[in-house]
């Protein structure tokens, strides 16, 4: 009779998977731009100055 076959040898082991590389850093959110200054309020009228008059001077401005 022939010989049995011998047993086939195991199979060798998987290596294992390589890591997965890191996620890279998210970048930084870019500076919010300044809000632009107010504009100048713009001046008050000059309001007019009343005086009452009196032979010729000034006596009282309002």
């Amino acid at each position: 009779a022939n010989p049995a076959n011998p047993a086939n040898p195991a199979n060798p082991a998987n290596p294992a998977n390589p890591a997965n590389p890191a996620n890279p850093a998210n970048p930084a959110n870019p500076a919010n731009p300044a809000n632009p200054a107010n504009p100048a309020n713009p001046a008050n009228p000059v309001s007019l100055i009343v005086c009452e008059k009196m032979v010729g001077e000034y006596l009282l401005c309002i």
